[in-house]
């Protein structure tokens, strides 16, 4: 990580603060746990953060922000959070920013700082107030605004953030599986579903798609009487061809090009795999409230 120095105005450095991990945490209002540790730069300070305000920037979008106050930071390392309530967009849209292994958020701290310093050397070399052995109040991030780097791992992400506040976990919501003994025969199903989600997040684009099929193969009934509880026969077929079309697309995504500039290479991108795993989850949610719904 990449530490930074909060100073006042005149150029007179408070507080050191160095980023640490980042957890996901809440499931009604996510929000993202900034651990950080500070410290004064010499340890003839005395520090209380009054404020300390936090905007979360990633790509240059400003996704969201938070304050502390009251901490009593000293010389030795003085650890404290910053949590961020974040929406479920907010988390996509990063998510969608790993291009890599890694990906960097930024804090850009801004605040006040009641201080207190001894005088020594090193003081000869400011203007500043308040005066040694004094307290007094200092903005810090103002016209300059202090921001401090996170670094963040991919499976950082999902271990850390994605898997705690339940975005892998948000499909067991979003799919209205049949109560009683007839939702064990989706549960194959949706464990293929959730190791799919997973493998998106990851950046496995080609087994999103295996994943996918695997899904569709689980479904009870597979291949031929899924829909057999229909009295509409006609909606049956129209369901079954659309059932078909899709596995005939997740498949375009589990096997390498045989040819052209691509050959040897999985044919599909990170935006395929997101629209695999999201007509995945249409497709579960509506044939397990078909099946589940009486037919007269």
């Amino acid at each position: 990580m990449f530490p930074i120095q909060l100073s006042d105005g005149s150029g007179h450095g408070w507080l050191n603060i160095t980023a640490g991990p980042v957890y996901g945490r809440g499931n009604v209002l996510p929000r993202l746990s900034f651990q950080l540790v500070a410290r004064t730069p010499r340890e003839r300070m005395k520090v209380q953060v009054h404020q300390l305000h936090a905007e979360l920037l990633c790509a240059n979008e400003m996704l969201g922000v938070a304050s502390v106050t009251g901490l009593w930071p000293s010389f030795t390392d003085f650890n404290f959070s910053i949590d961020i309530p974040v929406g479920r967009s907010a988390i996509a849209f990063i998510s969608e920013q790993f291009s890599g292994d890694v990906i960097d958020l930024v804090l850009s701290l801004t605040g006040w700082l009641r201080v207190m310093r001894e005088a020594d050397q090193e003081d000869r070399r400011f203007v500043t107030d308040p005066e040694p052995g004094e307290w007094g109040f200092v903005s810090v991030g103002r016209g300059n605004t202090t921001q401090l780097q996170v670094r963040v791992a991919r499976s950082d992400w999902l271990k850390q953030v994605l898997e705690p506040i339940g975005t892998l976990e948000y499909v067991l919501t979003d799919v209205a599986l049949p109560k009683g003994a007839a939702s064990s025969s989706f549960s194959a199903a949706l464990t293929h579903l959730r190791e799919a989600e997973r493998q998106y997040q990851l950046g496995h684009d080609p087994d999103v798609f295996a994943h996918c099929k695997a899904m569709t193969e689980a479904l009870p009934g597979w291949p031929k009487a899924i829909f057999a509880s229909l009295v509409d026969q006609r909606q049956a077929e129209v369901l079954s061809a659309l059932l078909k079309d899709a596995v005939d697309y997740f498949n375009r995504g589990r096997h390498v090009a045989q040819e052209g500039d691509q050959k040897g290479q999985f044919q599909v991108s990170h935006r395929d795999a997101r629209f695999a795993l999201t007509l995945s989850k249409v497709l579960l949610a509506e044939i397990a409230d078909i099946v589940s719904a009486p037919h007269s």
